[in-house]
């Protein structure tokens, strides 16, 4: 597998594994897992489409199950190289960022206010960190405000994996016969894949309105549907959202390699 413009090339398979958004929700994924534990067959490829984080009160759980999971895969034979199980940023992990950085905000209140309604003060208490006490700070000013964002790298970064697996996390996956494309949520289909930015998380509202072939693709598959849709797919368009982000259990789908469905887990 190499890269590309940021993104990453498939190697060769049959089969591949499509996890759509988990939002922290721990016993989705565990269930979920299950399932694929029981139904992987040898040379299968994953690949989890990002927003890992949000709304659950499991963020802290979520991660360690993930990084769990990916050790079990790694590890069984025959013997599977790290890059046919893959991690998508999404637009949870966008934020989760910008909080990290949140000292170089210009206005740093309404970011936390905006994270917040996304769910992300879940997963600030999921590691301990008080979300008042960043808005203490962010109205003292810039250099207090860095106190705050300091101990919030300094306890992540102390949970074993979690900055190896945000430096990780990759903007789209395409198959190496250029048929598949899997992103988090949205893409500007007016622009060449090189040319993708925050489309990627934050354009996921035009998704439908795709009604041929993007470039050489054959079928988009995305994880998070921004209006909370649930499950559709259409000609060239495979959205993988399960509803509404806090009520609903997350769900994965096994594609063959020309994009059709072999299997759909849903979780009770």
């Amino acid at each position: 597998m190499g890269e590309k413009n940021h993104f990453t090339i498939l190697s060769k398979t049959n089969r591949i594994w499509a996890i759509g958004a988990i939002h922290g929700n721990m016993s989705g994924l565990c269930a979920i897992h299950d399932e694929i534990v029981k139904k992987l067959c040898d040379g299968d490829k994953i690949i989890y489409l990002g927003n890992y984080f949000g709304y659950g009160d499991n963020i802290l759980s979520t991660l360690e199950e993930i990084f769990k999971f990916r050790c079990w895969f790694l590890s069984i034979p025959p013997l599977t190289t790290c890059d046919d199980i893959i991690f998508l940023r999404g637009r949870q992990e966008e934020m989760w960022q910008k909080l990290r950085q949140l000292h170089f905000a210009r206005n740093p209140i309404d970011i936390l206010d905006w994270a917040c309604n996304h769910g992300m003060d879940k997963a600030l208490n999921s590691f301990n960190i008080n979300i008042e006490d960043g808005y203490r700070f962010a109205m003292e000013g810039a250099l207090s405000l860095t106190q705050w964002t300091t101990k919030l790298k300094e306890i992540t970064s102390g949970v074993a994996g979690h900055d190896n697996f945000l430096a990780s996390l990759k903007h789209a996956v395409v198959s190496q016969n250029n048929g598949l494309l899997f992103l988090s949520s949205g893409i500007d289909i007016s622009k060449d894949l090189s040319r993708q930015t925050d489309s990627l998380w934050w354009g996921g509202k035009n998704f439908y309105l795709i009604d041929k072939p993007y470039n050489q693709f054959s079928r988009i598959i995305r994880g998070y549907d921004p209006m909370h849709s649930g499950f559709t797919e259409e000609t060239y368009t495979l959205s993988l959202d399960a509803g509404d982000p806090i009520k609903s259990q997350p769900m994965a789908v096994c594609l063959s390699d020309d994009g059709h469905i072999q299997d759909i887990i849903r979780p009770n």
